[in-house]
C-alpha cells in the first residue's frame, strides 16, 4: 500500500556510476522525502575544490597520527593479539566459545541448520535391490534455489537410523567401478542403517567431463584480491557445507523421521563433514570424520578450491570441529586430537571422541565397527 516509497530510474546503459544523470535522480527522490522544498528541476551547481587545508581537521593544535607501513604493521598486529586474547578467554568456557567462535563460523560458512531452507526430496530412479530400496534423486533447496543429486539406500528392515556418507568423489563413493555397493556401506545396510550418498557442488553429476575442478570460480578482475569474489559470493566450500546441511535438513525434517543421524566424511571430505556437523550442532548425533590434516592455514592461493575466508581465524578446522562437542566423535588426521579433547572434557563427555588411524590396513573396519556400536547406544 506503498506506491510512493519506492522508485526505480533504470540508467543501466551507463555501467557502473554516479553520474549526473544518476545524481538529478537522487536530488528529486530527497527533495521529496526529506521535505526539502527546493525548486524542480533541481541543476547542480558547479562547486570550488577547497584546500586540503581547509578539509583537514589535523592543525598544529590537532597533529595527525603518524601512518605508513611500520604504523600499519603495529596497527595490525595489536588487532591480532587482542582478538587472540579474546579467543583464549571464549576456549575457557563452552557457552562463551559457542557465542564467539560459533557466530564467527555462522557468518563466515553463511548458514547454519536453522537457516538452510525449505528442502524436498524428488525421485528420480527408484531400484528394488536383495537388501534395500536404491532411490536416485534431486534435493531442491526451494528457499536458495540449489539441487543436490542424491541416493538414499535404505534397507528393507530400516530402523530409523540413517549415515549421511560424504567421499571426495560424491555419492559414486559408495560404489565399487563395478557399480556394486561397497562392502563397508554394505554392513550399514545390512544392520538396518540406511546411507545417504550426495554430490557437492562441482562433484559427480556437477561435472560434464567427470573430472574434478582444480580452481574455484572467480569473477573477472585481473586483480588477485579475494574481496572481489569472496566479498560477494560463498566461497566453494561454503557451498558445499550448504549442500551438507540442505541433506540434514531434508532427512531431519522428512516422514517418516530419522531417529539418529551420522555424519561420515572421508576420503578427502573430513572437512567438509567437520564444518557442516558445527553448524548442524546438535541435529548430528555422531559424527566419523578423518581431517587427513587439512588446515585452512596451509592455503596460500585464493582459488584453491578449499579457500575458505577468515577460516584459519578462529583455531582452524580444529577449532570448527570443537563446536561438535558433545556429539559423539571418532576422529583422524589430527594427531592425539588433545585440542578437541580438551572441550570434550570441559563438557564431561570425555568418552564421547575417540581417534582413529584412517591411514592404517583396518581403518574401514574400526570405523564400520565403532559406527555399528555408535547405533546400539
Amino acid at each position: 500500500g506503498s506506491p510512493g516509497n519506492v522508485m526505480l530510474r533504470p540508467l543501466i546503459h551507463f555501467g557502473h556510476n554516479y553520474n549526473y544523470v544518476s545524481r538529478a535522480a537522487m536530488y528529486q527522490w530527497f527533495n521529496k522525502h526529506l521535505k526539502l522544498g527546493w525548486k524542480e528541476p533541481i541543476v547542480e551547481e558547479d562547486y570550488e575544490r577547497v584546500t586540503k587545508e581547509e578539509m583537514s581537521v589535523w592543525d598544529e593544535q590537532h597533529r595527525s597520527p603518524k601512518g605508513g607501513p611500520d604504523f600499519e604493521r603495529r596497527l595490525l598486529r595489536w588487532i591480532a593479539e587482542d582478538s587472540e586474547q579474546q579467543l583464549e578467554k571464549a576456549r575457557k568456557s563452552l557457552d562463551a566459545y559457542r557465542k564467539i567462535v560459533g557466530g564467527a563460523i555462522d557468518v563466515i560458512i553463511g548458514r547454519n541448520l536453522r537457516e538452510a531452507g525449505e528442502v524436498t526430496f524428488h525421485d528420480i530412479k527408484k531400484t528394488q535391490v536383495n537388501s534395500h530400496i536404491e532411490m536416485l534423486g534431486l534435493l531442491r533447496n526451494h528457499t536458495y534455489e540449489e539441487e543436490v543429486p542424491t541416493v538414499f539406500l535404505r534397507p528393507r528392515a530400516w530402523q530409523g537410523r540413517t549415515v549421511i556418507w560424504m567421499d571426495s568423489q560424491g555419492k559414486c563413493g559408495l560404489y565399487d567401478q563395478e557399480g556394486r555397493v561397497k562392502p563397508e556401506i554394505q554392513a550399514l545396510i545390512e544392520a538396518g542403517i540406511e546411507v545417504v550418498g550426495i554430490d557437492l557442488l562441482f562433484q559427480g553429476e556437477f561435472l560434464a567431463d567427470g573430472e574434478p575442478i582444480t580452481q574455484t570460480r572467480r569473477v573477472k578482475n585481473e586483480r588477485e584480491f579475494a574481496g572481489y569474489t569472496f566479498g560477494y559470493n560463498h566461497t566453494l566450500f561454503a557451498h558445499r557445507v550448504h549442500d551438507i546441511l540442505s541433506a540434514i535438513k531434508y532427512v531431519k525434517q522428512r516422514e517418516p523421521k530419522t531417529k539418529t543421524l551420522m555424519l561420515v566424511g572421508l576420503s578427502g571430505a573430513g572437512h567438509w563433514a567437520a564444518a557442516a556437523r558445527a553448524q548442524a550442532r546438535e541435529q548430528v548425533d555422531s559424527a566419523v570424520i578423518d581431517t587427513e590434516g587439512f588446515r585452512f592455514g596451509k592455503i596460500l592461493d585464493i582459488r584453491d578450491v578449499d579457500f575458505l575466508s577468515g577460516g584459519a581465524k578462529y583455531g582452524d578446522l580444529p577449532g570448527i570441529i570443537a563446536l561438535g562437542v558433545p556429539g559423539r566423535l571418532l576422529l583422524s588426521g589430527q594427531g592425539s586430537g588433545e585440542s578437541i579433547r580438551a572441550f570434550y572434557e570441559k563438557a564431561g563427555a570425555e568418552n564421547n571422541v575417540a581417534i582413529f588411524d584412517a591411514t592404517s590396513s583396518d581403518a574401514l573396519s574400526t570405523a564400520i565397527e565403532w559406527m555399528l556400536q555408535a547405533r546400539q547406544r
